[in-house]
């Protein structure tokens, strides 16, 4: 009933029939008698009063002179039966005859689709109206009726509904809610402990507190194979739960939703059971879950849902900290947080991340080394910088053999850059030798242009993130290497171009500008910069993971 989808049974031998003529008798199969009884259900149990879907049953002794499948409108009930507490049935029905025997229907269901006055259980009471047009259709003769009803009233039996409310709490905000009690590793909403040891890994038990549970560190290795267990209790049952997952790798303050390595176990009505991964790291490996039933402690009856997962890692986690997420078939659902977690240790088993992008025009290859680190082709170490692989190297630092890794141009001498993007041009001396203009010797050994040796006493500064300021001592090799690019495609697109001479362009100046204050780096404003970001992550986490909000 308080689903809005509730039924009223009215149980009574009677027949809408409009009567035109007098009947012509003979004896009656049926003396005159008063209806069997009235009824009433809620085919939902949704609640315990007389609400919407409600239904009332009328029971005669005998078919009446009705059609079967028919219908009787709320004005022609009126007519034919009296109510008292109503003193008339009222709102929006529907009334129809049912159940016949081999003279006619002997019930009358009645339901509500709209309710202006409520019945009573016992206090109301349906009767036949003397002035109505219902009899025993088997006492009926040719062009004439039968016997009547009495008017003898009978009360309303029956129920409204077996709901027991339940008593509004913070699962239920007092919204009607049902089953609103989550399942639980623990504690329930009162802080009552339901369950001992609810979560284990590889043998370290312990008790789960309501949503954080400080949890010692366990470290394990690379390719060895850990076990965690859990033990979970629903109010309806082990049944009852639907779906548990297990994620690795949190960071402190992360929901669930931000783990790269999370196993789902899920159930359907019918008791198929289905594992799941999400690990787009390829961290986790040889898995498998298995479930089973047990007390949940030692001192209670209450059976719980052990879940086991057995499971290896491939790789270290960025994180440690763990995170488990159950809901049972009503979707009530409760999450929990283990820290320190579990820290993985040992090298990674999966191939390195290997990838190509262009730095200053040229295509480099880099496979990573660690999460932060890696190395290209040519040997160059690179590091992982605010979302950006940077080379790392210094010439003075690390001396390395310069070659010409790319030619650009080959007129009047050779254009090209080595392998760290910086610009030459070299002027053949023979088919082998050439010199650039820095007077650096090169060599070419079939294959490759190759200086003959290295920058070994001079200072070269690292390139920044903006290129070459002028102040760097490889602006004017960088600066060179520029007017060469810029010639050679200057001749591609416009030949001519450079019939004139630009010498002039040189003779600039320069003036220096003021001190500018970056307005970012003031205390205020990186206080209110925090602070917006703050309520950003929080508006973010109510979006994408809203169970984590629902209590």
């Amino acid at each position: 009933m308080g689903c809005g989808k509730s039924f009223v049974y009215l149980l009574a031998f009677a027949v809408l029939f409009t009567v035109g003529f007098s009947p012509y008798l003979t004896q009656d199969a049926f003396a005159a008698s008063p209806l069997s009884s009235a009824v009433a259900n809620d085919p939902d149990d949704g609640d315990a009063v007389f609400s919407v879907g409600d239904t009332v049953l009328i029971k005669f002794p005998a078919g009446v002179n009705a059609t079967n499948g028919g219908s009787m409108s709320l004005t022609e009930f009126n007519n034919n039966f009296t109510t008292t507490n109503p003193a008339a049935f009222d709102g929006t029905i529907t009334a129809t005859w049912q159940t016949p025997d081999a003279d006619g229907p002997t019930e009358l269901l009645i339901s509500w689709s709209a309710i202006t006055t409520a019945l009573q259980i016992t206090t109301t009471t349906v009767g036949y109206n003397a002035g109505g047009n219902l009899f025993y259709a088997v006492n009926a003769t040719a062009g004439g009726a039968g016997t009547e009803f009495t008017t003898t009233a009978v009360n309303l039996t029956g129920d409204f509904g077996l709901f027991v409310a339940a008593t509004a709490t913070s699962n239920g905000g007092g919204s009607g809610c049902i089953d609103c009690e989550a399942p639980t590793l623990g504690v329930d909403d009162d802080g009552r402990r339901l369950v001992d040891g609810g979560f284990t890994y590889n043998g370290n038990s312990i008790d789960v507190e309501r949503y954080f549970t400080p949890y010692p560190l366990v470290t394990v290795s690379v390719g060895k194979q850990n076990v965690a267990e859990f033990k979970i209790y629903d109010d309806k049952g082990p049944d009852s739960i639907s779906h548990f997952e297990l994620a690795f790798g949190l960071a402190n303050g992360e929901s669930i939703g931000k783990s790269k390595a999370v196993i789902n176990w899920d159930r359907t009505f019918d008791g198929i059971e289905t594992v799941t991964i999400d690990d787009p790291e390829n961290v986790l490996d040889k898995i498998k879950v298995t479930t089973s039933e047990d007390y949940c402690s030692d001192e209670s009856q209450q059976k719980c849902l052990i879940v086991k997962v057995t499971h290896t890692f491939r790789a270290p986690l960025d994180f440690n900290i763990l995170g488990t997420n159950v809901w049972d078939t009503k979707r009530n659902a409760w999450q929990n947080y283990y820290n320190h977690g579990i820290e993985v240790v040992g090298d990674s088993l999966n191939h390195p991340k290997e990838h190509d992008g262009i730095n200053k025009g040229h295509v480099y290859h880099l496979t990573e080394t660690s999460k932060t680190t890696a190395v290209d082709e040519f040997g160059n170490p690179w590091s992982l910088e605010y979302g950006l692989w940077n080379k790392d190297h210094s010439l003075h630092k690390n001396p390395v053999t310069l070659f010409l890794k790319e030619i650009i141009s080959k007129e009047n001498g050779l254009a090209g850059s080595d392998q760290f993007g910086t610009m030459y041009y070299l002027t053949e001396t023979s088919a082998t030798t050439a010199v650039d203009l820095f007077g650096n010797l090169w060599t070419f050994d079939g294959e490759l242009w190759t200086m003959d040796y290295i920058y070994s006493k001079m200072i070269l500064d690292k390139m920044g993130m903006n290129s070459y300021s002028r102040e760097n001592s490889q602006f004017n090799i960088y600066k060179q290497g520029q007017s060469l690019l810029a010639e050679s495609h200057l001749n591609q697109i416009c030949p001519e171009c450079l019939d004139e001479s630009y010498l002039e362009i040189n003779d600039i100046f320069t003036y220096e500008y003021p001190t500018v204050t970056n307005s970012l780096e003031h205390p205020e404003i990186q206080k209110i910069m925090n602070l917006e970001s703050e309520k950003a992550s929080n508006i973010l986490d109510h979006i994408f993971d809203p169970l984590l909000y629902k209590k």
